[in-house]
Order: structure tokens, then C-alpha cells, then sequence
């Protein structure tokens, strides 16, 4: 146990503002967008975008290819984007894993659309 004042109040605010924990006031917005393969929009697949310290928000495509993500907060995240299980298309593998998706977003103070045109090349 800490004996001086100074420790406490250290190991107080470490406790209180430690990694993991978001801000209250942390800006969110909310991002809507398309995702196509080849220039074909793709329903049922499922759009992460990863926040850090393992945290993500995601949503799954409509029919034509729409998705929409709310309480995002504002920065660069890394995006992947897979199948449902029993999907038609296979996707590259490559975006579906946080380690090695090429897909990068950069969310800004305000509601925006990020489209995700994906190759299957």
C-alpha cells in the first residue's frame, strides 16, 4: 500500500483513466456507406470497424449493400468486412482479419458516408 499522498492520488487516477476507458464526452458519430465487390453491391455481410483496445461497432449490409454504424467515435479505425455464415460470395480472406484488411477509415466531427469498394482479386 502506498504511503505518500501523491501515490494515492497516482494510483487513483490510473485506476479512473486507465486504457479501456472512453472519455464521456468522446465525439460519436455515425458513418453510413456501401459496400461492393467488383462494383456489385453485397447483402448480408457484416462491417466492423475496430476502435481500439479490442473494441469495434459493426452492422451487416442490406440488399443493397447499405450499412449504417452509429456511436462511432471520431478517428482513424482499421475496417473488415466478412460473410455471413452461408454467404454466396467469398470474399479475399484479407478482409475479414483486423491484421490484414487494407481497409482504413478516418471519421470526422460530422455524420459521413464511407463506401468500401472491395476486389475479389
Amino acid at each position: 500500500m502506498p504511503k505518500s499522498p501523491l501515490a494515492v492520488v497516482l494510483l487513483a487516477a490510473a485506476a479512473l483513466f486507465g486504457p479501456g476507458v472512453r472519455a464521456a464526452d468522446e465525439e460519436l458519430v455515425t458513418v453510413t456507406g456501401v459496400v461492393t465487390l467488383d462494383g456489385k453491391p453485397l447483402d448480408g455481410v457484416r462491417v466492423v470497424f475496430h476502435i481500439g483496445d479490442g473494441q469495434f461497432v459493426g452492422a451487416k449490409t442490406d440488399e443493397n449493400g447499405k450499412y449504417k454504424l452509429t456511436r462511432v467515435p471520431v478517428g482513424r479505425h482499421q475496417i473488415t468486412v466478412e460473410m455471413a455464415p452461408g454467404g454466396k460470395v467469398k470474399l479475399p480472406d484479407k478482409y475479414a482479419r483486423e491484421e490484414t484488411t487494407p481497409l482504413r477509415g478516418v471519421m470526422k466531427k460530422e455524420p459521413g458516408r464511407f463506401d468500401l469498394s472491395l476486389s475479389s482479386r
